[in-house]
């Protein structure tokens, strides 16, 4: 198993150096560069591939634990369920969300082929290629499997719980394996089929709008901790009195939660307070019952999911993945477009190849849900309220201008040789990102005049920070390539969630966009609070927004040419 472990280290590197070539969109490289460009480049890769991992692990890590403070805080068998079936599904989102960046490269098989000129048998390779996709996630399942046996241990001092605990990790990760390959199966089956049909166009672009809002929720899962632990508090409490309840006994990871606490609290379900005239629909012994038996299904569940995901795995490294059949296009349709419009498209059929960039289809849904969400909580939309929802939706904004840098690598060499100017590309991009933000002043005027406003000049202050959202992407992705000894772009490289070496980069150009769009609404809150008048805080809000937009404008039309 050693020699195993460290052959599939070759592996790994090659599945990871393959990856973020992929999500740069370099392909295989640039061929004509020298063995020294190759191998300095590589160097960076596995580099940079190390530092997004460990990044990951320390916010898989902080995400794991976090759902165990209200049991540290307050000990109870709610808090306590609550926190294993919370941290338990954190750490499984963290892990498929990260996977997802790898398996461009790891589903094509190619990174596995100096693999089959060795003298190993098939059960030998199948190990080794199993292995090596474990590794590209290894610290985050590790990390988090630690720090939650150990939140376990130190809440409980239980051994038995603390032993469940690790068990359920276990096959927490091996769920989140076998589920990774199985979105990413389904993803190119669906993207990368063919068909120019309006169906098959229509189906593809559902599909996507689908695929973006289940990644999404994947990667903010975190943020949705404090809205999940009432709910799951009042669920777990009327269990007894709605029969419905007996659901989450049967789902991962709440089972897992339910068996431990009942370890931890032996008389769990007959200490459950029941509301007066409250008839008892289910018996007392049945709920930890069904706790236990779902967690032994789901650990016989978890050994046939491990047994499929190496027979998987082995069939895909040996080229026996997926095969996308299609017919011979005979039938070519040209169409002329302008530069500005030319380039948004090609960064949107991009960005629809590309599972780590797929979201951008769903993220103005995936913006109104969320505000939908956190709107809930405010019986009055006030100017706070509205600011805040606002800032929401400028960050999912601001993330998705750092995403559309993602579309361009060494293939920026080839767009720079036709005639179009750095400009064209930044407005391009500053474009759609400013237009994924549309959705939120519409969502928030619709949420604002279905409750009762304090205000109605508040329900424009997202219409005025719309402006200065096309300020901050400007603003954003100029900065971010702006021009280093030649001209502009030329020496950019793209950003890669795989990719650590233009993290410093990166956030500056984020710290500019997030104070072009804090000033307005820094202009509007100090005058209204000077003031109490939300008409001329709005007009002052205005001015500036306009102001910034035309300053950046400037700039970037003097800076980059």
């Amino acid at each position: 198993m050693r020699e195993a472990w460290e052959l599939s280290g070759a592996a790994y590197r090659e599945v990871a150096y393959r990856s973020i070539q992929m999500s740069r969109g370099q392909g295989q490289g640039n061929r004509s560069s020298g063995e020294q460009d190759i191998e300095k480049r590589f160097k960076t890769s596995m580099g940079s591939a190390k530092t997004s991992k460990v990044a990951f692990a320390v916010l898989g890590t902080i995400g794991s634990a976090f759902p165990f403070i209200e049991d540290a805080v307050a000990p109870t068998p709610e808090a306590l369920i609550s926190g294993v079936s919370l941290s338990l599904a954190i750490s499984l989102a963290y892990i498929v969300f990260y996977s997802l960046q790898i398996l461009p490269s790891f589903s094509s098989g190619e990174p596995y082929a100096i693999l089959m000129t060795l003298p190993i048998d098939e059960r030998d390779f199948s190990i080794v290629a199993t292995l090596s996709l474990i590794r590209t996630f290894d610290y985050i399942a590790a990390c988090a499997t630690i720090v939650q046996v150990v939140s376990i241990w130190l809440l409980t001092h239980s051994i038995i719980a603390s032993l469940f605990m690790a068990a359920a990790a276990v096959i927490n990760i091996i769920f989140a394996m076998a589920l990774a390959l199985w979105l990413s199966g389904i993803f190119y089956k669906n993207v990368s089929g063919g068909g120019r049909s309006k169906r098959a166009t229509v189906g593809r672009s559902l599909f996507l709008i689908i695929w973006g809002v289940a990644a999404l929720s994947i990667g903010f899962i975190f943020n949705f901790v404090s809205y999940l632990l009432p709910f799951l508090t009042s669920a777990i409490l009327g269990m007894f009195a709605r029969p419905t309840g007996l659901v989450l006994l049967l789902l991962h990871p709440f089972s897992m939660g339910f068996a431990i606490a009942n370890i931890v609290y032996p008389s769990l379900y007959s200490s459950i307070p029941l509301p007066s005239r409250t008839v008892l629909l289910i018996p007392r012994f049945l709920p930890p019952l069904l706790a236990y038996m779902a967690t032994l299904g789901y650990i016989a569940l978890a050994f046939i999911l491990g047994r499929r995901t190496i027979s998987s795995v082995s069939k895909i490294t040996r080229g026996y993945g997926i095969k996308m059949s299609r017919p011979i296009a005979k039938d070519f349709l040209l169409k002329l477009r302008s530069p500005l419009p030319a380039y948004i498209v090609k960064d949107l059929r991009l960005a629809s190849m590309n599972p780590s960039l797929a979201f951008l289809y769903a993220a103005p849904l995936f913006e109104v849900i969320t505000l939908a969400v956190i709107t809930v909580q405010f019986p009055v939309m006030r100017a706070t309220a509205m600011i805040i929802s606002t800032v929401v939706g400028c960050f999912f904004t601001t993330m998705i201008c750092s995403t559309l840098l993602n579309t361009e690598g060494a293939g920026l060499e080839y767009a720079m040789s036709l005639p179009l100017v750095a400009r064209t590309i930044i407005d391009a991009k500053a474009l759609i990102a400013t237009l994924t933000f549309v959705p939120v002043p519409l969502a928030l005027l619709a949420i604002g005049l279905s409750k009762h406003a304090s205000s109605n000049y508040i329900l424009l202050i997202p219409f005025v920070e719309l402006i200065a959202m096309g300020a901050a992407c400007l603003g954003e992705i100029a900065f971010y390539v702006r021009p280093r000894g030649t001209s502009a772009l030329r020496q950019s490289r793209s950003f890669s969630l795989m990719a650590g070496s233009d993290i410093g980069r990166l956030l500056e150009s984020l710290a500019l966009a997030f104070i072009i769009l804090l000033i307005p609404i820094g202009i509007y809150s100090s005058t209204f609070t000077q003031t109490s008048g939300h008409a001329l805080s709005l007009y002052l809000m205005l001015l500036t927004a306009c102001a910034e937009l035309l300053i950046v404008l400037g700039i970037t039309r003097r800076v980059i040419r």
